[in-house]
């Protein structure tokens, strides 16, 4: 007999992608945890969840980029840490802010095409899993 408990929706849905749609100036935040620093908002386009969220921060900490703040990811929200001595370099960190999105938006892309979304290609490969898993069976 078979146990169904486990039988939960297996294959992963799609990740959002998300742009970023403007720069709060009014909102500067303080933190404990980043002595000197004011957190800034980053908008996005909407809350592309935390799969995103991972493959940003994996982005962020690969890009090469001389100025690395802490960046918090809040829903549709990135607050930056920022050290006001660099802020003569804010344009371009936010130009290298922008191209990690457009990297992580790729890589998000990349997974997604990657997935199989067509019913028949799901249950073509469920059969074949399905006699594998017999002939598996039947050599124990």
């Amino acid at each position: 007999m078979r146990d169904n408990r486990y039988n939960l929706r297996t294959m992963p849905e799609l990740i959002a992608t998300a742009a970023i749609t403007a720069v709060d100036p009014e909102t500067l935040e303080v933190s404990d945890a980043y002595p000197g620093t004011y957190g800034f908002y980053v908008r996005l386009s909407r809350d592309p969840g935390p799969e995103w969220a991972a493959e940003f921060d994996a982005a962020y900490i690969a890009a090469p980029h001389p100025i690395h703040p802490p960046v918090v990811f809040r829903g549709d929200t990135l607050c930056v840490f920022y050290l006001p001595i660099y802020q003569d370099a804010l344009p371009e960190f936010l130009a290298h802010l922008e191209r990690v999105i457009e990297t992580t938006n790729a890589s998000v892309e990349k997974r997604n095409r990657a997935l199989p979304d067509d019913t028949t290609v799901r249950e073509g490969f469920r059969t074949r899993l399905s006699t594998v898993a017999e002939q598996f069976a039947a050599r124990r």
